[in-house]
């Protein structure tokens, strides 16, 4: 018997869908990324590290207008999906660990109804969306619609203008309160991760449960393609403890990218101040430099690699189990990716639809 009939539920409506942007223009366009050094929710604090993080350049993006779910997909929701035969069962139905949590997608009393599904992969998201009309947003777009907030004189996040600000708040982000170490219903109980558009409110983006999204993971999408001169990308991971010097001796053994040499008067190789415009990447004392910074319009729909089900794919957000609050930005990307064909238990849907 399907599962839907079997408990007697009576099938769950699609969740309603934001408008992004609210505007009339019919696109919107922000500025993708972020080039904000950050460690343990001190942005710009990182001098005293021994391994410089990975950062990359930002870049102006324009996005056609799209509707967004006001929430992440529950397990409700998806049960009705399976029932229909539409979608397969999650990857572990025992998501979260014992206790209270034993059974929080298989639940018998529907204690777990309106939480975040998770443990399905990157191509049960898709199928998902599919039946009700809807597809995974790109990661332009849902870094679009979680910066809707951070706009001239209104938030940065969704709990205020700072990192910290999610401290002792509900947000299902550990690093923000810790008693919030599992995930929390979609809507309604994170009243501190909401994002006000146009009147209506968008739930849990900065944490709760991290999301998918359409396409393929490329980690310098914002770097000019072929990249000059030196590909610093795995030099961070040399500059660490293990190399036994301090992180300015690190930083200097590595050469300068191209792009950013000029000799000085007695002939040396200098790094130009108009680098700064250019190449990305600086260590405090501004010799290293990761890429140069793309010089030409980024198209979304022709630049970004939509996927087939292979390969890496990218999910956004923070989570209930983050701990450094920096992965909870709008515009944090780095690191998160995970393969189609698998699952984790902070990771769940949220729709979109092209208007």
């Amino acid at each position: 018997m399907a599962l839907g009939c079997a408990k007697g539920r009576t099938p769950p409506s699609p969740t309603s869908m934001i408008v992004i942007p609210t505007a009339a223009s019919g696109q919107v366009e922000y500025t993708f990324g972020t080039e904000a050094m950050c460690l343990d929710s001190e942005e710009d604090d990182f001098c005293s590290q021994k391994k410089p993080p990975r950062v990359y350049p930002t870049m102006q993006v324009e996005v056609d207008s799209f509707e967004i779910d006001e929430h992440e997909v529950t397990n409700l929701q998806y049960q009705h999906c399976v029932a229909r035969g539409a979608c397969s069962e999650p990857g572990a139905v025992n998501a979260l660990g014992g206790g209270a949590y034993e059974k929080y997608y298989s639940d018998k009393d529907g204690r777990f109804n309106d939480f975040p599904v998770v443990n399905v992969t990157w191509l049960q998201a898709k199928e998902y969306c599919g039946f009700v009309g809807k597809r995974l947003p790109s990661e332009f777009e849902w870094e679009a619609a979680a910066r809707a907030t951070t706009q001239d004189d209104k938030p940065r996040f969704p709990w205020g203008s700072s990192l910290e600000a999610c401290d002792g708040q509900d947000v299902a982000v550990a690093g923000c309160n810790s008693k919030f170490g599992f995930a929390q219903p979609a809507i309604g109980s994170m009243v501190d991760d909401v994002i006000l558009i146009g009147g209506r409110e968008l739930h849990g983006m900065g944490g709760n449960v991290s999301e998918w999204v359409s396409n393929n993971f490329e980690e310098d999408v914002t770097c000019s393609s072929p990249m000059t001169g030196l590909d610093c990308a795995s030099a961070y991971d040399e500059c660490s403890e293990e190399t036994g010097t301090d992180f300015q001796n690190c930083a200097d053994a590595f050469e300068t990218c191209v792009p950013c040499i000029e000799q000085d008067n007695d002939g040396n190789d200098v790094v130009s101040g108009k680098c700064f415009a250019q190449c990305f990447g600086r260590t405090p004392d501004k010799t290293l430099w990761v890429c140069q910074r793309r010089d030409v319009a980024f198209d979304p729909d022709k630049d970004a690699d939509g996927g087939s089900g292979g390969g890496l794919h990218a999910y956004r957000g923070g989570n209930y189990i983050t701990q450094n609050t920096c992965e909870a930005r709008p515009g944090d990307r780095l690191d998160k990716t995970l393969a189609s064909s698998k699952s984790s238990p902070t990771i769940g849907i949220r729709c979109a639809r092209s208007l």
